[in-house]
C-alpha cells in the first residue's frame, strides 16, 4: 500500500495535475492526501483526471486563497467506513478488505496564522480522544517541535511546547523524513515534492 501526502501548493494548473497523475501511476498510489489545494470544490471530471482506478473522494474547501485538503482512497481492496471533515483536517476510517484491518488516516493542514494553532490542536485532539483504532496523521502542521526544525532560529516556544505536549498526550511517534532537512526548498531535485511536513502515528 502506498500513501501520498503532499502540500501541493495549488491544484489550479493543468501541469500540476499532470504531475500528480504521473506520480500516482508511477508509485501505484492507493491513498492520496493533498494539502493546500487552494480550491473550493472539485468536479467529477477533475477527480477522474487526477485518479487512476476506482477512488472515492472528500475535500475541505480552501479559505479564500489558501488552505484546502483533498483525500482519495482507492477502493479496489479497501472500504471507507466513515468520513470526518473539520476545519483543519479530514479523517477517514479505512477497512482493508483482505485482512479486515481497520485504521484511521487524518490529513491535516495547520493554520499559517498561529493565533489559530491552538484551535487546530484542539480539533485534532478531539478526533483522537477515545480513538481505539490505529491512527496515521500526516500533512502540513505549520508547527515545529524544536528550533532546529526551522531554517532560522526564531521560534515560538509556547507553540513548540503545545505541539510536543499534544504528541506525548496521545502517544504518537514521528516517522522521520529523509532527504532535505527543511520542507521548503528551491533545490532542483524535484522541489515540489519536498513540501511534505511530517507524519505521526499512534503507537497503540
Amino acid at each position: 500500500m502506498t500513501t501520498l501526502l503532499w502540500n501541493i501548493i495549488g491544484m489550479g494548473k493543468p501541469a500540476r495535475i499532470r504531475q500528480l497523475r504521473e506520480i500516482i501511476i508511477a508509485e501505484k498510489v492507493d491513498i492520496i492526501g493533498m494539502q493546500e489545494t487552494i480550491k473550493h470544490t472539485f468536479t467529477r471530471q477533475e477527480l477522474e483526471t487526477i485518479s487512476v482506478g476506482n477512488f472515492t473522494w472528500n475535500w475541505l474547501p480552501a479559505r479564500g486563497h489558501s488552505g484546502g485538503i483533498l483525500v482519495g482512497v482507492k477502493l479496489d481492496d479497501k472500504e471507507v467506513e466513515d468520513w470526518f471533515v473539520g476545519d483543519f483536517l479530514i479523517a477517514v476510517t479505512i477497512r482493508e478488505r483482505k485482512t479486515n484491518f481497520r485504521w484511521v488516516l487524518m490529513t491535516v493542514y495547520g493554520p499559517a496564522q498561529h493565533d489559530l494553532s491552538v484551535d487546530f490542536l484542539t480539533e485534532t485532539s478531539g478526533r483522537l480522544n477515545g480513538q481505539t483504532l490505529p491512527v496515521v496523521i500526516g500533512g502540513d502542521f505549520n508547527l515545529i517541535r524544536e528550533p532546529d526544525d526551522k531554517s532560522f532560529m526564531r521560534a515560538d516556544v509556547g507553540l513548540m511546547n503545545a505541539f510536543n505536549t499534544f504528541i506525548e498526550q496521545f502517544g504518537l511517534r514521528e516517522i522521520k523524513k529523509t532527504g532535505t532537512k527543511f520542507t521548503w526548498t528551491n533545490k532542483q531535485d524535484n522541489p515540489v515534492l519536498s513540501n511534505i511536513d511530517r507524519v505521526l502515528v499512534s503507537t497503540d
